[in-house]
This record gives structure tokens, C-alpha cells and sequence, in this order.
């Protein structure tokens, strides 16, 4: 998402080119989720290589591929369309630099955030238990989105955890782009 999105707001108004289409009849959320779906295509290029060169060394040491294994592929690529929603959100009022370390901020503390919790729980400070509860429940918990362990050790996969996971993913996704469309909306374009 960083290396694909970087600099894709600043770029855009610096060719000019964002003020040739918003110049016309089109509205800005329009506008956002043409890039949000750009974006999209670009990475799902980019994954099913990925995929596809990971189900080559598949068959190549002979392991066979389970629904788990599709159901942690799905997963991977919905978590990278929930970090691209962010990197939309973030690069609608932020710059370059600041996006990107916000996207990095999300990813990394996304997947602690159960760490975060348990240390919240375990620390005597109050304040400290406060902040690490506050970005708990801020921050996305990416973890929800993570079936590799099942794939692995080939551990069934609750229905109920696929829905409340892809629940979790759109809801996040939706939030996030109606956020973006709103800030962009009333923004001002230098």
C-alpha cells in the first residue's frame, strides 16, 4: 500500500492533473473511489502473483491446498484492501511523509493490538492502561483478520469468525472511505 500509494495525493495536485477532473461535473467522492479502485486493481495484480508464485511452491513440496489455506489467502488480501482504505484516509489531509508513517502506525499496532490489551491489563499505571485501552479500541485489531495459524495446522475455521472478520473488514473499509470523502469534500486544493 505505502509503496504503491505513496505519493498519489501530492503528485496528483502537483501535475495538476486532480484539478482537470474535478473541474468537471464529477463529485470529489467520485473522484476518491476511482483512486480507491485503482488502487484495488493495482494490488490485486500484485497478489495474485504473489498467489500464484505461493501455489507453485505449493505443489513443488507437494502440500495440498485446503479450504484454510484459501480462507487465509482471502484474509490477507482483505487485510490489504483495509490498509488501503487507510492509506486513502491518510492521504486525503496528510503529507506524504505523515501518511506514511501513520500506515505503518495502523499495520503495526493492528496486530498488537491484543498485546496491547493483555499489557493494559497487567500494568499497574493507570494512565498508562488508559492510553494502551484508548489505541486498543481506536486502531483496528488486524488479528481478527488472520487465519494463518489455521491454514498451517490445518484447525477448522468458525463460519461465525469469516462473517464477523469480513463484518469487521467492510465495516472498517466503509468508515473509512466515507471519512476520506468527507474531509475531501471540504478541502481545499492548493
Amino acid at each position: 500500500c505505502i509503496c504503491v500509494d505513496k505519493n498519489q495525493r501530492l503528485s496528483k495536485i502537483l501535475k495538476k492533473t486532480a484539478y482537470v477532473v474535478l473541474s468537471r461535473p464529477i463529485y470529489r467522492s467520485v473522484y476518491l473511489l476511482g483512486k480507491f479502485l485503482g488502487l484495488l486493481s493495482s494490488l490485486l495484480t500484485i497478489f495474485i502473483v504473489l498467489t500464484l508464485f505461493w501455489m507453485v511452491l505449493l505443489f513443488t513440496f507437494q502440500v495440498t491446498l485446503t479450504t484454510q489455506h484459501v480462507i487465509a489467502i482471502a484474509f490477507i488480501f482483505g487485510e490489504w484492501i483495509l490498509l488501503a482504505a487507510f492509506s486513502l484516509f491518510f492521504n486525503v489531509f496528510t503529507s506524504p511523509m505523515l501518511h506514511n508513517f501513520f500506515l505503518l502506525g495502523v499495520y503495526f499496532l493492528g496486530h498488537l493490538s491484543n498485546q496491547l490489551l493483555n499489557y493494559a491489563q497487567m500494568t499497574k499505571s493507570l494512565i498508562l492502561e488508559n492510553i494502551l485501552l484508548g489505541i486498543h479500541y481506536i486502531l483496528p485489531n488486524l488479528e481478527i483478520l488472520n487465519f494463518k495459524k489455521e491454514a498451517i495446522y490445518s484447525e477448522a475455521i468458525s463460519s461465525i469468525s469469516i462473517l464477523w472478520a469480513f463484518g469487521i473488514m467492510l465495516g472498517w473499509v466503509a468508515t473509512l472511505y466515507l471519512a476520506s470523502a468527507i474531509i475531501f469534500r471540504f478541502a481545499k486544493l492548493k
